[in-house]
């Protein structure tokens, strides 16, 4: 509902739904009610708790004209606040709220406490101090003083020389060309360059104060054109009995500087460069059979990777999972290839992993081999048939109503457990009748091993 006020000195009154309240030319006061309301105050309004309160819900005060206010937002019952022209002080004290500032054209002092805020400086010189969570603060022109807490936060200085205190937490840090003093604080901090090119200027740009070699990164991600430290130039200076590590970064003509760094010091491990990882869309597959070698290559180990970047790929590290290593020999031929012979006997699945290179970094990747069993030739040992006459013709007599005894022995060459033994005797008179296996209707005796 939009409940506007008139020249007097008038009373708005919200209800429980998400409100609008505009006051007119008089001394208004205003209860917004429940619901996320908003309430725009002007140079007429006094903002204390008797006369502003935003009740329950997130309200948000939009403050216009240029006089000068002093705000609790607590008080009155307010989260957000658009600050208008006048010099401003907003405090917010509550750990339960995450507050919503944005600053006007005038100077700004905002001080928030331990919610995840999100708090923007005006145009000119703000002093912004955020709590600990992890807050969001843009400190907008000027030469700005920002004082973040714990928490993870995210910082862009603005425009001008700003000085920066991140506070405890893996905080980002934003460098934008300017003479900042930035001290990250403890834990491993990121201090990302947010420009690939600016007017020159005079002095310490992008001074950090506290690089810790090891745990805080520096990240150029930004300009694409770097992707190595060969793309970048590092050299150690001196000024005023400090050492500093300057890294000047392509075409930008404004350096960094780490304050007490030497440049001998700095690895590939102290940057973050422009790339995109491999890609490995879907595990490989291949197959072979028991009892063979078989080559795997480079272009099988890469059919399903992808690299948005364009850049060569190759593969190392391939190796044999340990639950698998007794099942398969591996040798690396030293020229993209790789020659593999299983076990005798084995059939089943051998997994290998492997790795990706762009030449930047390394991406993770798995090959999936099917072993397939093939049928091996059973081996006859002995054949003895007791009480019985073969004649010339390999015709056997045998006594009617007799007994004869095939005592056959016979076992598998594959003891993998992929295969089974059976015997067959093709050609059986209809008349002879079997105490162990199976005669079938073509005259077959099936016998399954034990």
């Amino acid at each position: 509902m939009l409940i506007s006020g008139g020249a007097g000195d008038d009373a708005l009154l919200g209800g429980s739904g998400d409100d609008i309240l505009i006051g007119g030319a008089g001394l208004d006061t205003f209860k917004a009610g429940s619901g996320n309301d908003t309430i725009t105050v002007n140079n007429s309004d006094i903002l204390t708790s008797t006369y502003v309160d935003g009740g329950e819900g997130y309200d948000k005060l939009v403050i216009k004209g240029d006089n000068t206010v002093n705000i609790n937002l607590d008080e009155l019952n307010i989260e957000s606040v658009v600050l208008g022209g006048g010099v401003s002080t907003v405090t917010g004290n509550s750990n339960e709220i995450d507050y919503l500032i944005i600053g006007g054209s005038a100077t700004n002092m905002i001080t928030t406490a331990g919610g995840k805020d999100i708090i923007y400086g005006g145009e000119t010189i703000d002093t912004i101090n955020s709590g600990a969570g992890d807050d969001y603060i843009v400190a907008g022109d000027g030469n700005d003083i920002i004082n973040a807490g714990g928490g993870d936060d995210i910082i862009y200085g603005g425009t001008g020389n700003d000085t920066i205190n991140a506070g405890s937490g893996k905080d980002t840090i934003y460098l934008e060309g300017d003479l900042d003093v930035i001290s990250g604080g403890s834990d491993a901090d990121v201090f990302k360059l947010s420009y690939q090119d600016q007017a020159v200027k005079s002095g310490l740009t992008n001074l950090i104060k506290d690089f810790e070699l090891g745990v805080d990164t520096l990240d150029l991600s930004n300009v694409k054109s770097i992707r190595s430290m060969d793309d970048i130039t590092i050299s150690t200076t001196y000024q005023n009995g400090k050492t500093y590590a300057k890294i000047e970064v392509g075409h930008n003509k404004n350096a960094i500087y780490l304050e007490g760094v030497s440049s001998s010091s700095l690895t590939k491990d102290s940057f973050k460069f422009y790339n995109h990882k491999a890609i490995n869309l879907a595990e490989v597959s291949l197959s072979t059979n028991e009892d063979q070698s078989f080559t795997i290559t480079s272009t099988q180990l890469l059919a399903n990777a992808i690299d948005v970047d364009g850049d060569d790929l190759s593969v190392v590290s391939l190796s044999v999972v340990s639950s698998d290593v007794d099942n398969v020999t591996l040798t690396d031929n030293n020229n993209g290839t790789w020659t593999l012979i299983p076990k005798a006997n084995f059939s089943g699945e051998i997994t290998f992993n492997y790795q990706i290179s762009d030449g930047y970094e390394l991406t993770d990747a798995k090959l999936n081999l099917a072993v397939a069993n093939l049928l091996d030739a059973a081996v006859s040992s002995s054949l003895m048939i007791d009480n019985a006459v073969i004649d010339s013709n390999n015709t056997l007599e045998v006594a009617s109503n007799s007994t004869l005894a095939l005592p056959i022995a016979a076992a598998l060459n594959d003891t993998d457990g992929s295969e089974t033994l059976s015997i067959s005797i093709k050609n059986l008179p209809s008349e002879i009748t079997l105490n162990n296996g199976i005669k079938t209707s073509r005259r077959l005796l099936l016998i399954k091993s034990k």
